[in-house]
């Protein structure tokens, strides 16, 4: 028996093309959706974080009845921000994930700094604005220690 050319089993060398192109096409349209939906998990997390640590620092002066200095300084200490209380080293120091920075504008926390006092109050209000490229989340801190997210 002999094997004819319409016999031979396997893909055409269109067939392939075709779906390395359908390959190629998906990939273009995911990637980039993709790097956004990262950047947008990045800035939401570093907002929880900075939140977190204001409330963690308003439990830690109501606790120890010491009040606790937060500064929003970025590049201070080689971090974005830390709990620096007055004559001593910082306590905790943290770093946001490459692409994420603060907005300062109006509204945002005069001094680039917060205290909780021993009281569960904060010493000012205003905002912590964080930026990734053209997305922004914010942190709001009021004068009653309640730190939200916004």
């Amino acid at each position: 028996m002999t094997l004819r050319l319409r016999d031979a089993r396997g893909f055409t060398l269109i067939e392939m093309a075709v779906v390395v192109l359908i390959l190629g096409l998906i990939a273009a349209f995911s990637v980039p959706a993709f790097l956004k939906l990262n950047k947008s998990l990045q800035l939401k997390g570093s907002v929880q974080q900075v939140a977190g640590q204001l409330q963690l620092a308003r439990q830690k002066a109501m606790a120890t009845g010491m009040p606790q200095v937060m500064h929003l300084y970025a590049g201070t200490y080689g971090v974005d921000y830390h709990i620096h209380n007055t004559g001593q080293p910082p306590t905790g120091m943290w770093k946001f994930p490459p692409g994420v920075s603060y907005l300062w504008s109006t509204g945002t926390l005069s001094g680039q700094m917060v205290t909780m006092k021993a009281d569960g109050r904060a010493d000012r209000s205003g905002y912590v604005i964080l930026q990734s490229g053209s997305l922004s989340d914010t942190v709001q801190v009021q004068l009653s220690g309640l730190v939200l997210l916004q």
